[in-house]
């Protein structure tokens, strides 16, 4: 493991709940875009780096290592529709009873109708999409261990064109939804990978401290750049691909300065914040429904919250929550032994 990458999933993923967090504010679609496009990214690279040798030798087999990722989430999953049911059970009607069976089944990203793809668990199409790249994973890597560049290069060629002929109205439903757009995110995550790979013997170990966090602090004001930017973007490229060169950057600076970095490699090697990092899918998989949750609740008990105190009771809910899941889910009874393989995303 390496424990920057875990720290900054942490980091992401608080993004991503800021930007979804409306209680006296509205929504940041660029905290939320760029969150996802990291993640995507990061999947790809962390199993990249875990399977590479499995799917060398032979070893791998798709089944066992689809059932040990959804072994991880789809419970939680399935509780978050489940609550989303109970909490609305008054408000819901037989279409929306009817919307919500692909997500449960996690295939509602393949349906251009955000009525479909945001039914129930809204965040749960991520999952849907990243359920698409589990099953596309072995494949690719094969063929990223032997044409890594001329492969990465024709998937973004076909990515350019195909969302130069997406029409503007559909710009979320396929763009930023559907999974043959999104794997483009996690195959680049597994060319991140390749490029650390290459780069990583020739690492100067020689590198002082102040050299290490001048790359790391540029590395992390490039990554900061397409979110002071976003507004002034065309949607089609601030959905995702504003985002991967920069996110590029900061894995691959973060990953090779694991073993000796400068500052920041070193803070985010914080044991809290590490841990925080191991729950960051957790967190990300219940953070919605828990924020619709308490919003109501607050609102019903005419509880007069400021926005900060009202930030701190979502924020640390949604932790709490995430921790005990976490630790549930991850129980044997969970997650037979046969598929207790890597834990990582």
């Amino acid at each position: 493991m390496i424990q920057s990458l875990q720290s900054l999933r942490f980091i992401f993923v608080t993004l991503i709940f800021v930007g979804h967090f409306t209680y006296g504010m509205s929504a940041t679609d660029a905290l939320g875009d760029g969150g996802v496009a990291f993640f995507f990214m990061l999947s790809g690279f962390i199993l990249s780096k875990s399977y590479e040798n499995k799917v060398e030798r032979g070893d791998f087999r798709l089944k066992p290592f689809v059932i040990s990722r959804w072994k991880k989430f789809y419970p939680a999953h399935l509780l978050m529709v489940a609550v989303f049911i109970l909490v609305n059970l008054k408000n819901l009607h037989a279409d929306d009873y009817l919307r919500m069976i692909p997500a449960i089944f996690l295939v509602q990203s393949w349906i251009p109708d955000k009525d479909f793809y945001f039914a129930a668990n809204s965040v749960s199409w991520f999952l849907s999409s990243l359920t698409f790249a589990y099953l596309a994973f072995s494949t690719l890597l094969r063929i990223m261990q032997v044409r890594q560049h001329v492969f990465t290069v024709a998937i973004l060629v076909s990515y350019i064109l195909a969302t130069y002929l997406v029409p503007a109205t559909m710009v979320n439903k396929l763009v930023y939804v559907n999974p043959l757009f999104r794997i483009v995110d996690f195959i680049l995550g597994m060319y991140t990978f390749q490029c650390y790979k290459k780069l990583k013997p020739r690492l100067k170990a020689t590198d002082s401290t102040l050299k290490s966090s001048l790359k790391e602090c540029l590395a992390i004001a490039i990554a900061a750049l397409p979110f002071l930017l976003y507004t002034e973007i065309d949607e089609k490229v601030r959905t995702a691909s504003i985002f991967w060169l920069p996110f590029f950057t900061l894995i691959i600076i973060f990953s090779l300065h694991e073993g000796k970095g400068g500052i920041f490699t070193k803070l985010l090697k914080n044991n809290t914040l590490v841990y925080f990092g191991n729950i960051s899918f957790m967190f990300y998989i219940i953070h919605q429904v828990i924020i619709n949750v308490l919003h109501r609740t607050v609102i019903n008990l005419q509880w007069n919250l400021s926005v900060p105190m009202a930030f701190i009771l979502f924020f640390a809910t949604t932790i709490l929550l995430s921790s005990l899941l976490h630790k549930w889910f991850a129980r044997k009874k969970t997650i037979p032994e046969k598929y207790r393989q890597t834990q990582n995303t």
